[in-house]
């Protein structure tokens, strides 16, 4: 079997637990990387229980195989779930794995804008509300008039 099994990111930090929050929308890129083994293992990805579509490739020390993960326009569906990484030798039963949790920063699923059920008239004060609803961290909500930013009152 494999020495050792890591997760680095495109930087080829190693990543442990969980990732740093990742923005829904971004590209992201991980490589799972074992380390020895003779014959050398098969090394794949798995999210939600079902095998991922990578690249795998043998460095150039012929003893280290490594399997990059291009995942585009991360979707919220990837939030709180795991991606697995396993290298499979044929003459060994048991995988070696490692994995790891997706952190992300998610968009509002919608931005609201609530009146008071009044009638809205001319020189008279009226409350509007914003709501957001679906983002993490909670959004920032921001009023502008034309190019002016306005003030929470």
């Amino acid at each position: 079997p494999p020495e050792r099994i890591r997760i680095i990111d495109a930087s080829g930090d190693a990543l442990e637990g969980r990732t740093t929050p990742i923005d829904e929308g971004s590209d992201v890129i991980v490589s799972c990387i074992a380390i020895a083994g003779n014959p050398l293992p098969i090394v794949r990805w798995f999210h939600n229980g079902k095998e991922i579509d990578s690249d795998s490739s043998l460095d150039a020390d012929n003893v280290t195989v490594r399997n990059t993960l291009h995942l585009f326009t991360l979707s919220r569906d990837y939030f709180e779930t795991v991606l697995f990484c396993e290298a499979e030798h044929k003459l060994y039963p048991h995988p070696v794995n490692a994995s790891i949790l997706i952190d992300m920063n998610l968009k509002p699923l919608y931005v609201k804008i609530e009146k008071s059920w009044r009638s809205l008239v001319a020189g008279q004060k009226a409350e509007l509300v914003c709501r957001s609803f679906g983002s993490r961290p909670p959004a920032v909500l921001t009023w502008i008039k034309g190019e002016e930013k306005l003030l929470d009152s």
